[in-house]
């Protein structure tokens, strides 16, 4: 290091680096919210269909609500994975509204 130099340049390349690390890890975390999103807006437009389905055609709605919800698991299980990695994310509340409180009042 110079003597005119107060900073390593060696410091702004880490920093760099790390940068570009934190931005892959959310907008990896950012695209497995937006496929929950969609996951959970799918399921939840199956279980609307629970009101105008016939008794008899609840086995089939049965069988599509499993595979949906499924398909939740799997989701939050890579979402677990990677956030679980990263403490500030796995500590962070997520901002996707499938995670948002409600009452039973809302339901």
């Amino acid at each position: 290091m110079s003597q005119h130099s107060l900073l390593d340049p060696s410091i702004f390349s880490s920093l760099e680096s790390k940068l570009e690390e934190e931005t892959r890890i959310r907008d990896a975390l950012t695209l497995i919210l937006q496929r929950l999103e969609r996951s959970v807006g799918a399921a939840q437009g199956l279980l609307t269909k629970v009101h105008s389905t016939p008794r008899a055609s609840y086995p089939q709605l049965v069988t599509q609500l499993e595979a949906a919800v499924k398909d939740e698991a799997v989701i939050v299980a890579e979402l677990n994975e990677l956030a679980s990695k990263h403490p500030y994310y796995k500590f962070r509340r997520p901002t996707c509204p499938c995670f948002t409180q409600r009452s039973p009042a809302d339901l």
